[in-house]
């Protein structure tokens, strides 16, 4: 199990597989970044409405919705103690962290 599964973020937890086998021989033998291995499509589909539904609750809120890379947002709040207070008044503070690719 990977070392940092019970805190992955929120995407990765999409990304469940129905065969441990399978995902094992693609990691150990193949390319697991174009081979794709057998998913609880389920689970994926229900994650990513939640995901969906958390960037129109922001949108509507008037608040950045935009998707950004993890270690990116992590180094701007880390350097920024009052990040969350100024991101809630609608200050852009993550202008300049490398933008993900969730909704592209």
């Amino acid at each position: 199990q990977c070392g940092v599964y019970a805190a992955r973020p929120f995407a990765c937890r999409a990304w469940h597989s129905t065969s441990a086998a399978r995902c094992e021989a693609i990691f150990t033998h193949g390319d697991p970044l174009s081979m794709i291995p057998p998913l609880d499509m389920d689970l994926y589909n229900a994650q990513w409405d939640v995901v969906y539904g958390v960037a129109e609750g922001l949108r509507q809120a008037g608040l950045d919705d935009r998707p950004y890379e993890l270690h990116s947002m992590l180094h701007r709040v880390l350097d920024m103690p009052d990040a969350a207070r100024r991101w809630l008044q609608g200050e852009d503070v993550f202008a300049g962290c490398t933008p993900g690719a969730f909704f592209d």
